[in-house]
């Protein structure tokens, strides 16, 4: 792949999983499990959940370059990356803020059209071997580090997570604050959106109009 088009890809791969977390968040499905805490946090500072995501993103970087500072695994592209990320959280959570009295169809109609960019995002991730999700960054450190693999998409990290989201939540709310649909339903939905749109592209491929 040349140089101009990963340069798209990234350019495309970003906007998508930054629109896929604000659709969760605006229609009040909660968020991904790695980004509970940057949502309850946001709740209660003046800072945005982008910006949050942007001081998590930044501190999840920080942890992943330790661990690999001595494999020659360390890009500053991830960086970057999650600035924007955060950037354009909010920049999409302004423009769909009305979705936060979307109705239960709306709400699962969002959170479905979500996990579909999601696994789009996964996808253009694999092209581009450059992780633009943080929480995916560090869960494949760790994977490489430990050599242990969760099923699915639970890994470490949104396990660890999703337990300090909970925690603080009832801190400072004293109920799941952040927590929904959109924790626990991407997390299983993702993989087999991913096998689906997968399986489609080889098809395509393999058809006579390629």
């Amino acid at each position: 792949m040349n140089d101009k088009h990963s340069l798209i890809l990234f350019g495309v791969t970003i906007p998508l999983a930054a629109l896929a977390i604000a659709l969760m968040t605006q229609t009040g499905t909660g968020t991904l499990p790695a980004y509970t805490p940057a949502l309850v946090l946001s709740a209660v500072t003046p800072l945005t959940f982008g910006s949050w995501t942007i001081l998590f993103g930044a501190l999840l970087f920080l942890v992943k370059t330790l661990i690999n500072i001595n494999q020659g695994r360390i890009r500053l592209t991830d960086l970057g990356a999650i600035i924007l990320l955060g950037l354009l959280i909010d920049f999409w959570s302004f423009l769909f803020r009305g979705l936060s009295n979307a109705s239960i169809g709306g709400q699962v109609f969002c959170l479905i059209l979500a996990c579909f960019l999601l696994a789009i995002v996964t996808i253009l991730q694999g092209e581009l071997q450059i992780f633009v999700l943080p929480s995916d960054a560090l869960n494949d450190a760790i994977a490489h580090r430990t050599m242990l693999h969760l099923p699915n998409r639970f890994q470490i990290l949104d396990i660890i997570c999703l337990v300090s989201g909970i925690i603080l939540s009832f801190i400072f709310f004293q109920e799941f604050y952040g927590i929904g649909m959109a924790t626990f339903v991407p997390p299983l939905l993702v993989p087999y959106l991913v096998y689906v749109i997968q399986q489609g592209l080889y098809k395509l491929e393999d058809s006579e109009f390629f």
